[in-house]
């Protein structure tokens, strides 16, 4: 456990050079990566969270979710575990420290949703905001391709079959990015 801590907090800091632009951030980020190594779990935090209202990343949130967990605060740990997992949803290091605290919790919340919101919204914890745009615009110009082809060939009516199917196509294309919006905008 040890070993990986360090492992993660070495990788952090090579990354760190990508993450901030100024060198003042870089400098505040290993001052506090030295604070959090010396067990000033609470100070390091502190300068976290200065650094991330400069400028939010994912190693910051994630740093900060560490400090805040060892410094003794559960619900600013999964806070910030949170908002780190909205940016970089696929990091198996965030979501082993996520699930394990998630599991020091007294009690649990039931998910009292359907199944079918509670698939989809599993399904999009796993993409980011821009993944979600992305698949979004892909279906639109599929569907704007589609549409263009038929007027241009005039193979087939416009709204016929294969037009309805398009249009519910599109729309339920639509919903994950919405909902994903939702989601990151609530955050």
């Amino acid at each position: 456990m040890i070993r990986r801590s360090f492992f993660t907090l070495f990788f952090f800091l090579l990354m760190a050079s990508s993450v901030f632009s100024n060198g003042v951030s870089l400098d505040q980020f290993q001052q506090a990566n030295q604070l959090y190594r010396e067990g000033k779990y609470l100070e390091a935090a502190a300068i976290y969270e200065h650094l991330v209202q400069e400028e939010p990343s994912a190693e910051v949130y994630y740093n900060l979710g560490n400090a805040y967990f060892k410094g003794g605060k559960l619900g600013l740990a999964i806070l910030n575990y949170e908002r780190a997992r909205d940016l970089r949803p696929r990091d198996r290091d965030l979501l082993a420290n996520f699930s394990y605290v998630t599991q020091l919790i007294e009690y649990k919340i039931e998910d009292k949703r359907n199944w079918y919101a509670r698939k989809l919204s599993e399904l999009l914890s796993y993409a980011t905001m821009e993944e979600c745009a992305l698949f979004c615009f892909s279906a639109y110009f599929l569907f704007i391709s589609g549409l263009l082809f038929s007027l241009i060939f005039k193979k087939r009516p416009l709204f016929g079959k294969m037009g309805s199917f398009a249009v519910a196509f599109v729309i339920l294309c639509s919903v994950p990015l919405i909902l994903k919006y939702a989601e990151f905008g609530s955050g």
